[in-house]
């Protein structure tokens, strides 16, 4: 449950950014209600690789 790259934390934390706030600033996520983030690594620590990693990390999460 880490990430070296940092690229998939701040990708959740953009989806799971929480919406409606009384804050002046700042960002509304692309999440609905009731969502669950899965980490799934699929590129390696230089944010290298194939297409066929990410489908295939889409797929094992989808299971």
């Amino acid at each position: 449950m880490t990430d070296p790259g940092g690229r998939g934390t701040r990708v959740a934390g953009i989806v799971a950014a929480s919406t409606n706030t009384t804050l002046p600033e700042g960002i509304a996520g692309v999440a609905h209600a009731g969502v669950h983030l899965m980490p799934v690594t699929v590129l390696n620590v230089q944010g290298l690789g194939q297409d066929n990693d990410v489908i295939a990390g889409v797929i094992w999460a989808g299971r």
